[in-house]
């Protein structure tokens, strides 16, 4: 699932010198988007800008996909914080 894999680019990230309480950071995050805090901002999109790319032009479709990618993410922000704390301790 793409949704779950870690963002490896992230070891370039010009902020990552700046990140330190990453889990702190993750908890907070994840307090706010979880429940309809996601769904508030997919509905912030803009029908055209969803379907701007030509693959659909039914926009609540493709909100639909960007809000289960979204939440699929947020269930595997673990991932995302390993992979920036090892990034961290290998790159700085």
């Amino acid at each position: 699932m793409q949704a779950a894999n870690p963002f490896v680019q992230i070891k370039d990230h010009v902020l990552l010198k700046e990140a330190q309480d990453l889990e702190n950071a993750d908890q907070k995050a994840r307090t706010m988007l979880e429940g309809q805090g996601i769904e508030a901002i997919v509905e912030l999109i803009p029908a055209d800008w969803l379907t701007a790319g030509g693959d659909s032009d039914d926009a609540e479709a493709v909100r639909a996909v960007h809000r289960i990618f979204l939440e699929q993410r947020l269930e595997s922000s673990s991932v995302f914080v390993k992979e920036a704390q090892r990034a961290r301790n290998t790159y700085l």
